[in-house]
């Protein structure tokens, strides 16, 4: 309260003031819900718009809105049962997590509130996503014992910067708050904050805080990137920049190197962020958008070769075909939109096509180069693909998999590994090993000749639907180039192993220039996993990655003389 006295005569120069300050970090109490509407913010420090928001009540009723430009959402909850829980899917397929124990009228849904989830997931012994998908089947008391104390753990990390900010007591998921630069946007903001999924990392001085199970955060190291730069002709070229970048609150970061002799290149950067590369020389550049090092305890991240090429001269493609990834149909009326660069999956969309009835799409006078190829049709998840053109060219096998889900409340396999290759060698097989002792020693395997571990699946589009399947080799391929198809169906406690063989025998320096494994988790999140670029000792298996126990993909990535190297 600010007062001028009144008893210093108009004409004097000097006036005297009494101020009184009350409390100016005083955070105002969290408005009580109406029992009408949840409203809140969807932000990791700015507004994020276009966002698909879930609430889930207690009785499993199921609502959806979308985020505004501001961030800002808001439901109707008139006759739903309290608690709730909220899970927001970002236009990146990112994904964040709040709660509201029905007393509150507004939800904030940001990076910190479900880095407290994830904590409550821990002590169900769960993950986000299954843990939104088993809401209404939580003991409610545990619940809010573990929210309670989750909150003061994960938020005890903030009080420093909310007391500087003169936000004593805000509470993150129940306290409103605007842009203004001086809100609490402003503590989000001052955070060095990635997403990849459902996944946060949100680094605090040196100390990391995640939402991924099963890593040593006191003791994390960097990660190498590495890969090859190659010409139209599949010749390495040295001297080519690498350039990867990634921002902080703003602030953009190059980390440099360039390729030997031999087209290679490694590049060590911090683990646990979502990078965008750019490759170049004096006369060509290219971009590979979303490189993402969310792994635990991997030492080397192998990246696809990258064909650096002349783009001055077009290329037409008549006859790429796409099939349903689990049956080999082939699938009409799809949506083909193309991309410039490698793993582009929102930029510009240089052509868009629709498949024809044998599952064809044609496109025509595009600057050779490589493209990402997004593919979209109802009923099946979304499908991204990198593919280099150097020649107009038909021979190119893409496949999608079917949502089998009603709703997002459903599951599906936990996860599905699709297979590719290139013409030689000619066949490339998938072994899938199943730990059935926490030693390792006994472990199942699904490959051509025992495709299925547990029960045989009814539908062979939906092999999880069945009791009892662990795991199936839906598509076996005996043709050539792929796919090849295994489901793993639930999160096991013993670990899990895949494997490729080459079945072919051919001597190859490596088990194949144009091999991939994409593996795709229930939550959407997806690794693409190539090769090392090397095979000095001929070995005929790739390991391609193991599944801990809390459910993680951990790229191994290496070749073995053998399917028993462990």
């Amino acid at each position: 309260m600010v007062k001028i006295s009144d008893t210093i005569p108009a004409h004097t120069q000097e006036k005297l003031f009494v101020v009184t300050i009350n409390n100016l970090d005083d955070v105002p109490t969290p408005v009580a819900s109406n029992g009408n509407t949840i409203s809140g913010i969807l932000s990791n420090g700015s507004a994020i718009s276009g966002a698909t928001i879930y609430l889930q009540a207690k009785d499993k009723t199921l609502r959806t809105t979308t985020s505004d430009n501001n961030g800002s959402y808001s439901f109707d909850t008139s006759g739903l049962t309290a608690p709730f829980m909220f899970f927001a899917t970002m236009p990146d397929s990112s994904r964040l997590y709040s709660y509201n124990n029905g007393e509150f009228a507004n939800t904030n849904i940001t990076p910190i509130t479900s880095l407290v989830l994830a904590n409550v997931a821990q002590s169900f012994n769960s993950t986000l996503d299954d843990m939104f998908i088993d809401f209404n089947t939580l003991n409610n008391t545990n619940f809010t014992t573990y929210f309670s104390d989750a909150n003061t753990l994960i938020g005890g990390n903030f009080t420093a910067s909310l007391e500087s900010s003169l936000l004593t007591n805000f509470n993150h998921f129940y306290n409103t708050f605007s842009y203004t630069g001086y809100n609490y946007d402003r503590v989000l903001q001052s955070y060095d904050t990635s997403l990849s999924y459902s996944n946060v990392a949100l680094r605090i001085n040196n100390s990391l805080l995640t939402t991924i199970t099963d890593i040593n955060t006191s003791s994390l190291s960097d990660m190498n990137t590495s890969g090859s730069v190659l010409d139209d002709n599949g010749v390495a070229i040295s001297g080519v920049t690498v350039s990867v970048n990634y921002e902080i609150n703003g602030t953009r970061y190059d980390i440099n190197t360039t390729t030997d002799a031999n087209g290679l290149y490694t590049v060590t950067v911090p683990n646990y962020r979502v990078y965008n590369m750019n490759i170049f020389n004096e006369l060509l550049n290219m971009r590979y958008s979303n490189l993402n090092t969310f792994y635990s305890n991997l030492a080397t991240l192998q990246i696809a070769n990258i064909n650096l090429v002349d783009s001055s001269s077009n290329i037409d493609a008549s006859g790429p075909t796409i099939f349903n990834g689990r049956t080999n149909d082939k699938i009409t009326e799809a949506t083909v939109n193309i991309r410039e660069g490698y793993n582009n999956k929102s930029g510009t969309i240089l052509s868009t096509q629709t498949t024809s009835n044998q599952g064809e799409f044609t496109f025509s006078s595009l600057p050779k180069g490589s493209y990402t190829i997004e593919i979209l049709k109802d009923g099946f998840y979304p499908s991204y693909s990198n593919k280099v053109f150097l020649t107009s060219s038909s021979a190119l096998n893409l496949s999608i998999l079917a949502d089998n889900r009603s709703t997002i409340l459903d599951r599906d396999a936990f996860a599905t590994i699709v297979l590719t290759w290139g013409s030689s060698p000619s066949d490339l097989d998938s072994h899938l090993y199943i730990a059935e002792t926490s030693d390792n020693g006994t472990r199942d395997e699904v490959y051509y000749s025992d495709k299925i571990a547990g029960s045989y699946p009814s539908d062979n589009n939906n092999p999880c639907a069945t009791s009892g399947v662990i795991a199936s080799l839906d598509l076996d391929d005996t043709s050539g180039n792929g796919p090849e198809t295994t489901s793993i169906c639930q999160r096991y406690s013993h670990p899990i192993h895949f494997y490729v063989r080459n079945y072919s025998g051919s001597s190859h320096a490596n088990v194949s220039a144009e091999a991939k494994v994409i593996v795709r988790k229930f939550d959407g999140s997806t690794y693409e996993i190539v090769p090392p670029s090397t095979n000095p000792n001929n070995y005929n298996y790739w390991k391609v990655f193991d599944v801990d126990s809390s459910g993680n993909i951990i790229p191994v990535n290496e070749y073995k003389s053998s399917k028993s190297d462990s």
